[in-house]
């Protein structure tokens, strides 16, 4: 499990959620942000993002369930639910690295998306959100770091 996790990138510690980023801000920079998303249908067994892509888009999971999966020996391996308003490829897109997972709708849902390129001029131009989402990543690395750490002892 330990390389998994590591290799997806995905947060063990829980994920980044949009609610907890977006809490308390303005109203200028929540209307900045609707401007750069896209809402999404996504089918059932359909691919919010692909392992082996570059990272173009950000998504949100805005309802509906999903799964973060790994490829195994046997097939796809669930390792975990998307969480509703979980924010998923920032980290790959920040670092410009393909997707180690899949995230698969389980079940009809709506995502919303965002440009890469966009999402990270809305980091430059909203230091709040762009200072929760860093603390965010640092916090979730640690805690991973410091379990992994653990592991074999």
């Amino acid at each position: 499990m330990t390389d998994k996790v590591q290799m997806t990138g995905c947060f063990i510690n829980g994920p980044l959620s949009a609610e907890h980023l977006f809490c308390g801000l303005s109203k200028r920079s929540l209307e900045n942000f609707n401007r750069i998303r896209q809402r999404r249908f996504v089918s059932e067994g359909a691919s919010l993002v692909s392992r082996g892509a570059i990272p173009t888009e950000i998504g949100i999971l805005c309802s509906g369930s999903a799964f973060l999966c790994v490829p195994s020996r046997q097939g796809p391996e669930v390792l975990r639910e998307v969480s509703k308003n979980e924010l998923f490829g920032v980290a790959e897109a920040l670092s410009n690295t393909p997707f180690g997972y899949d995230v698969i709708a389980a079940g009809p849902c709506f995502a919303d998306y965002l440009v890469a390129d966009a999402f990270l001029r809305f980091l430059r131009s909203e230091p709040e959100f762009c200072f929760r989402l860093l603390r965010d990543l640092g916090t979730n690395l640690h805690n991973s770091y410091a379990e992994f750490a653990t592991i074999g002892r």
